[in-house]
């Protein structure tokens, strides 16, 4: 194919066989960008893969088959991409998924903080050596709004002390956007500019996978009355490939632009506090210690 962009990256995008994931991903596609798109399905990954070539006619595609909740799976990942890619360009941290009850995954963490942030900070932290190969890296994290509905509780990550599923949705995206402000700011002297988004209020089947009346009308509700899915993909398409993702760090997106988050999201002592637990979390878990900055 033709690329519709001078110069075509090299893009890692997690969910991307659902929701805004997908239609971000047939968007960086259809730029002509090369994307190592992540899913938990092998089979929709390989539906994807041929629907993309088939619209774009990009064949640089590629897919890798993993369970992002899972720490060791996330391992195996970055290795993997480690293994075929000597660079990539930008991490695009777009899986995520709310429970309505307390799960556990099979390491044994509760699985919202395990998706929506444990497992991003991991596959960030090991994917930085990539992409401190490129001239212009960029990590995008999507948050939420949600975030605001959650202070940030520490005794409370994996619901030990209470659960209610969308606050605890909204304390993993509060985490999330933590762990942006911090790492942003451990790399401002470096070619890597993190963003954090909002991709709006969209219906895009969220939270179906609970047998919960709640989602079902929150579902309906957005399909009439909320945003439009491909504005959340083309935020999250020009932070990770656009000018205005290299123009910037370390700040929070919503379609009107650059917003303040919440003021518990830019405490500087959860941030740190945050790292803390997140890098014992890593090393109980795996064993392996996050590098450290030189």
């Amino acid at each position: 194919m033709e690329n519709t962009v001078e110069n075509p990256r090299t893009i890692v995008l997690t969910g991307a066989t659902n929701g805004i994931g997908r239609i971000t991903a047939e968007k960086l596609a259809a730029e002509g960008h090369t994307l190592l798109l992540v899913g938990r399905k092998e089979w929709k990954c390989e539906e994807l893969i041929a629907e993309l070539e088939q619209k774009t006619g990009n064949t640089d595609l590629h897919f890798y088959q993993t369970d992002l909740s899972l720490l060791q799976e996330i391992e195996i990942l970055a290795k993997d991409i480690a293994r075929d890619y000597g660079r990539i360009d930008a991490l695009i941290n777009n899986a995520g998924a709310v429970y309505s009850s307390r799960v556990w995954t099979e390491e044994h963490l509760e699985r919202t903080f395990a998706l929506n942030y444990l497992g991003v900070f991991y596959l960030t932290e090991l994917l930085l050596p990539l992409l401190r190969k490129s001239s212009d890296g960029r990590v995008v994290n999507v948050s939420s709004a949600a975030h605001a509905l959650s202070k940030m509780n520490f005794q409370n990550l994996q619901g030990e002390q209470k659960y209610n599923g969308l606050k605890q949705y909204g304390l993993a995206k509060l985490s999330l956007l933590l762990y942006t402000y911090d790492l942003a700011q451990r790399l401002r002297q470096e070619n890597i500019k993190v963003n954090a988004l909002h991709p709006g209020n969209i219906s895009t089947g969220f939270g179906l996978n609970n047998k919960n009346a709640f989602y079902r009308g929150l579902n309906k509700f957005t399909s009439k009355f909320g945003d439009s899915p491909e504005e959340g993909a083309d935020l999250e398409v020009s932070l990770a490939s656009g000018a205005r993702g290299s123009q910037v760090t370390g700040k929070y997106f919503t379609k009107k632009g650059i917003t303040s988050s919440s003021s518990d999201s830019y405490s500087t002592t959860n941030q740190k506090k945050l790292r803390e637990i997140s890098e014992e979390l890593v090393y109980h878990y795996t064993g392996r210690e996050i590098q450290k900055e030189a």
